[in-house]
C-alpha cells in the first residue's frame, strides 16, 4: 500500500543520513563523511541484504526461487510463500513512490560502502543485479560508478570479465552520466 511504502521511504531516508556526517537535508543529494561503525552495522545486521533484495524484486518471476544470500530476509521461502509481488522496472518507473524507493535504496547502498573496502567487496557479488537497472534513472549508474571507480582490487577480486564487458557496453550506450 502507499502508506506502507511511505513508511519504507521514511526509514530509507533516515538510514541514508544515519551512516554519514552531513549538513544536507535531501537524501538523494547527500554526500557526507562516512561513519564506518554504522556502515558495518548495516552489513552485520543484513540491512544491505534487504536493500539488495528490494532492488532485485523486478527480476523475480512467479516460477523462480528468489536468489538470496543465506540469512537474508525470507531465505528459504518458495515463490508462492513470498509476500513480495514482483514488479517490472517499467511499472516501478511509472509509480512515483516505488521509483523513489529504488532511488533511495541505491543512495543507501552508495552511502553504505563509501570508503569501506569490505562492504564494497560484499556488494560486488550483486553487481549483475545493479547492472540490470542501468538506464532507468534510479541512481544505479552513480552507485555502480562509485563502487567500481579506481577500484582495481575489487575488479580483480570480485567482478567477472563478462560483468566488466557488460558495464563498459552500458557506459558506451548510456554515457557516463
Amino acid at each position: 500500500s502507499e502508506e506502507e511504502t511511505a513508511q519504507v521511504i521514511a526509514v530509507l531516508k533516515d538510514m541514508i543520513f544515519y551512516c554519514q556526517q552531513h549538513e544536507e537535508t535531501d537524501p538523494l543529494k547527500v554526500e557526507g563523511i562516512p561513519i564506518p561503525r554504522r556502515q558495518r552495522l548495516y552489513r552485520d545486521q543484513r540491512v544491505i541484504d534487504i536493500v539488495v533484495d528490494i532492488l532485485r524484486t523486478p527480476f523475480i518471476t512467479p516460477t523462480q526461487q528468489r536468489k538470496k544470500r543465506p540469512g537474508s530476509v525470507g531465505h528459504g521461502e518458495t515463490p508462492t510463500e513470498s509476500r513480495v509481488k514482483p514488479w517490472s522496472l517499467d511499472e516501478i518507473c511509472k509509480t512515483p513512490h516505488l521509483f523513489l524507493v529504488f532511488k533511495l535504496c541505491n543512495r543507501l547502498l552508495n552511502a553504505s560502502f563509501k570508503g569501506n573496502w569490505h562492504i564494497e567487496l560484499y556488494l560486488a557479488r550483486d553487481i549483475d543485479t545493479f547492472i540490470n537497472e542501468v538506464g532507468y534513472d534510479m541512481l544505479t549508474e552513480g552507485m555502480l560508478t562509485n563502487l567500481l571507480d579506481n577500484n582495481a582490487r575489487l575488479l580483480d577480486d570480485a567482478v567477472s570479465p563478462e560483468t566488466i564487458e557488460t558495464f563498459i557496453r552500458l557506459l558506451q550506450t548510456h554515457g557516463k552520466n
